[in-house]
């Protein structure tokens, strides 16, 4: 990340906005030969403020669930191959030495998991001179854009991990008719389900599930559950806290995760992003890129940039009135390092 605040003289301050500077600012050509770039702001530089805001604000997003599921581990290569200890850890090895003789030599050999490759992602938003003239702050309008952007960028990296976290990619099963967990009756059994997907993760992997994820609409059938209000009908009543702390209880786990994330899709509306589903998964507790766990976050160094671009003195902003251009982005890419350590539980919600 580029430290404090590095200016970029790309070209000079334009002094007059004739009609043929209108024409060639269309043509990067023709303004490079003009103005000798073809880089159509006066001055960019990495807005360290804004940056801490952007990082401050992802920071308070509780609704955001992604890196409590895939914890961000930084790297400093833009790709690579994965490797991890695996099943391996499990073996057992004869450690027993024998007056005289030797120890017993075993390989430490992590095994490829995967390959990552950080991809670019990122956002613009104009900052408007009006809104700049308007506001108390003459900065409050660049700090707006960059909350802007961030929740956006958020909201990607939310989708791209739930995308990805399905029964097709991971293994598990598809509740239908009756065995949805909004049906009061015996063929209903979240607990029983959510045991056999943790017995799943066990064999399959050798780890034990610590996280199980719950979508808005499976959260609610489980509130009105009866094997739930069974549980807590003598502790309290039934809320997220107390359903989470039931099922957190009863099976061991570190956390029960409540993925609340809404998306507006342009057509039908607003929808949950881990919609009618329950994940359980094994996290580490201590994420490294050599370990075991469902997924990672893999980021360059935990890296988050907010770009500023200075634009009132430049062609484009004389013609739209732009005081500024606000970049965030950020290069990371979200693995599934062990599918064997997650089990989906799909069709939770009849009304899917």
């Amino acid at each position: 990340m580029i430290q404090g605040r590095q200016k970029y003289n790309v070209f000079p301050t334009l002094k007059k906005y004739d009609e043929k500077t209108v024409r060639a600012f269309n043509d990067p050509a023709k303004m490079a030969k003009k103005f000798g770039s073809k880089k159509p702001y006066h001055d960019s530089y990495t807005d360290l403020p804004l940056t801490q805001l952007s990082i401050a604000y992802m920071n308070e997003q509780e609704d955001f669930i992604a890196d409590r599921i895939a914890p961000a581990v930084q790297v400093n290569q833009r790709a690579g191959e994965i490797y991890e200890y695996g099943k391996e850890l499990l073996r057992l090895d004869y450690t027993h030495r024998d007056v005289g003789g030797e120890y017993n030599e075993v390989r430490v050999e992590p095994s490829k998991s995967s390959f990552y490759y950080l991809k670019d992602r990122g956002l613009d938003a104009p900052v408007y001179m009006e809104d700049v003239e308007q506001a108390e702050d003459p900065l409050e309008p660049r700090q707006d854009v960059a909350e802007f952007l961030t929740q956006k960028m958020l909201l990607d990296r939310e989708y791209t991990l739930a995308s990805q976290m399905t029964q097709s990619n991971l293994g598990g099963k598809t509740l239908t008719g009756d065995h949805r967990w909004n049906q009061s009756n015996s063929d209903s059994t979240p607990f029983e389900d959510i045991q056999e997907g943790i017995d799943d993760v066990k064999d399959k992997s050798g780890k034990t599930p610590n996280i199980l994820v719950l979508s808005r609409d499976t959260m609610s059938a489980l509130r009105n559950h009866p094997q739930v209000i069974d549980r807590i009908k003598y502790t309290g009543i039934p809320t997220d806290d107390t359903v989470r702390e039931a099922i957190r209880d009863a099976f061991g786990l570190d956390d029960v995760i409540e993925g609340k994330t809404q998306a507006h899709d342009g057509a039908t509306g607003f929808n949950n992003v881990w919609h009618n589903k329950a994940i359980l998964l094994y996290r580490e507790r201590q994420p490294r890129l050599k370990s075991v766990s469902l997924a990672k976050t893999i980021e360059w160094n935990g890296w988050i940039n907010v770009q500023t671009f200075e634009a009132m003195n430049t062609m484009e902003g004389f013609k739209r009135k732009i005081d500024s251009i606000i970049r965030v982005e950020h290069m990371l890419d979200q693995v599934i390092m062990d599918s064997d350590c997650g089990y989906v539980i799909e069709g939770t919600w009849i009304n899917a």
